[in-house]
């Protein structure tokens, strides 16, 4: 049976709430890297505008990055 780590609705946002986000996210990948899942499926909105989007989207690439090769990544926006 596949293990799978599910969150929903991230929401990354830069500006005041950026360390928050950030740290949510941080947290999430902690977990993955200990349990070890076959997925990490992340549904709904990832970042909460397209501007966020696009001041945020290299730091999220570098973030996840420590998830190479421990679990596949699946988006469902």
């Amino acid at each position: 049976m596949a293990k799978i780590l599910h969150t929903a609705d991230l929401h990354l946002k830069a500006g005041d709430e950026k360390p928050y986000c950030l740290s949510v996210l941080d947290a999430i990948v902690r977990l993955a890297v200990k349990e070890k899942p076959d997925f990490l499926l992340i549904a709904g909105d990832l970042f909460d505008s397209f501007s966020d989007l696009k001041e945020l989207r290299g730091e999220f690439a570098s973030r996840i990055k420590p998830l190479a090769g421990v679990c596949e990544i699946i988006f469902v926006p």
